[in-house]
C-alpha cells in the first residue's frame, strides 16, 4: 500500500464518518485498535493508488492557488480602499472639472454645513446615538 494513499484516505470524509460512529470515550476519544481493524480500507491496485494520490495532490494545489489568489486580492483590495480615502480627504479624488459639476449640483452641500447640521444634532440629542442625516 502506497503510504499516501492510506493518509489521504484517514483524511477522507467516509472514514471520518467511520471513525466518528466507532469511537469510545468522551474526555479523550479514542480508536482501540481492535476497532481499527473493523474497518473497510478500499485497496486498489499500486498503480491506481499513485493516480488517485497524483489527483489529490493536483487538485490541493489548485486549493492552495485559489487561496493565495483570494488573499492577494484581498490585500489589494485594502490597499485600494485606503488609497482611494486618502485621495478623498486629500481633496484629489475628482478632476477639476468634476468637482466643478458637483458644486454646481443641485443638492451640493460644503462638508462645512454638513459637519455644523451634525454638531447641532449632537447637542439637540445630548450626544446619543445619531439617526441618519440626509
Amino acid at each position: 500500500m502506497e503510504p499516501d494513499f492510506l493518509i489521504n484516505y484517514i483524511q477522507s470524509p467516509i472514514f471520518i464518518l467511520q471513525h466518528k460512529q466507532k469511537k469510545s470515550g468522551t474526555a479523550q476519544p479514542q480508536l482501540p485498535v481492535g476497532t481499527l481493524k473493523e474497518f473497510e480500507i478500499p485497496l486498489p491496485p499500486k498503480d491506481i493508488q499513485q493516480k488517485i494520490n497524483n489527483e489529490i495532490a493536483r487538485r490541493i494545489s489548485i486549493c492552495n492557488n485559489i487561496q493565495s489568489t483570494v488573499k492577494d486580492s484581498l490585500q489589494k483590495s485594502e490597499a485600494l480602499r485606503q488609497s482611494i480615502l486618502k485621495r478623498a480627504f486629500e481633496g484629489k479624488l475628482l478632476l477639476e472639472k468634476e468637482l466643478e459639476e458637483a458644486r454646481n449640483a443641485p443638492d451640493w452641500e460644503p462638508a462645512e454645513k454638513l459637519l455644523e447640521r451634525i454638531k447641532a444634532e449632537k447637542e439637540k440629542t445630548g450626544n446619543k446615538k445619531l439617526e441618519h442625516i440626509p
